[in-house]
């Protein structure tokens, strides 16, 4: 099997995931028990599961502690008025939206 070529494809298409899966399956004897469908099925989960998490943590990551916080934050220290700016004008809470952002 051509595995570093293929690893190679798969970086360049950014499929992490898939990247992950191969290479635990290449590790595991008892992958080879399996058949073609459910390998397959297996990678494409883990690139599935990969990006999901990928995106709950880009959606929802803490702020690291050293990088200043956003212009468009509320400061505690400075009154709520002190803040308002173009974008938050026209946010869901400034025009009575009840749409909310969730991730």
């Amino acid at each position: 099997m051509l595995t570093n070529p293929t690893i190679e494809t798969l970086k360049t298409l950014k499929l992490q995931g898939m990247i992950q899966a191969l290479e635990e399956q290449q590790q595991n004897a008892a992958v080879n028990a399996l058949s073609f469908e459910e390998r397959v099925a297996l990678i494409v989960d883990r690139e599935r599961l990969y990006r999901d998490n990928q995106r709950r943590t880009g959606c929802c990551a803490v702020p690291d502690s050293k990088s200043p916080p956003p212009a468009s934050r509320i400061s505690i220290t400075k009154p709520h008025g002190a803040l308002i700016n173009a974008r938050s004008l026209h946010s869901p809470a400034a025009t009575g939206s009840s749409a909310t952002r969730t991730c």
